[in-house]
């Protein structure tokens, strides 16, 4: 398994997460999870922790900590409620990747509350229909969205094929 560099271009959140799994997969004792992880930090991000470093290694989440503050996005001051505010505009797949980046950096851990702020940020026909189904789990409410945007766009090219033909269009 190669572990993987940061060198800040990305937003260190999935950076961590992977250095998580690999260290669970290695069993490698919490001593050594900062030194390696700083080991793999490559220009602007190893001078950024050549200086944290300075005060003394950070302990875990305190390194996880300083690093999403460093690289990663904005402090929001009501996350939960930026998540409860986006709302469905250009494309489901755009409003499903935009809803995840947030959801990872809040973490609201119980289930029905992530099925809530997806399905309130939906369109009006499309949270109809998925909150109808009273979905488990995000994932669930996630695919039968997609599923139900799918239906949509069949149904309005449908229409529009049928509406053709009746004016006598080919």
């Amino acid at each position: 398994m190669d572990f993987p560099k940061f060198d800040c271009t990305e937003d260190p959140l999935t950076w961590l997460n992977h250095c998580e799994q690999l260290f669970s997969g290695k069993c490698t004792d919490d001593a050594f999870k900062v030194w390696l992880a700083a080991y793999h930090m490559v220009g602007v991000a190893q001078e950024w922790y050549m200086q944290l470093d300075r005060e003394g290694m950070p302990s875990g989440p305190r390194f996880k900590e300083c690093c999403n503050l460093r690289f990663g996005p904005p402090i929001r001051s009501n996350p939960l409620g930026e998540i409860a505010r986006m709302r469905k505009s250009d494309t489901l797949t755009e409003y499903v990747e935009k809803f995840m980046s947030l959801l990872a950096h809040n973490d609201p851990s119980r289930t029905k509350q992530q099925v809530q702020l997806f399905t309130s940020g939906l369109t009006d026909l499309l949270r109809v229909d998925v909150e109808m189904q009273k979905p488990l789990d995000l994932q669930v409410a996630m695919s039968m969205a997609h599923a139900y945007e799918q239906r949509a766009t069949i149904m309005a090219t449908s229409s529009k094929e049928n509406s053709s033909m009746a004016i006598g269009q080919p």
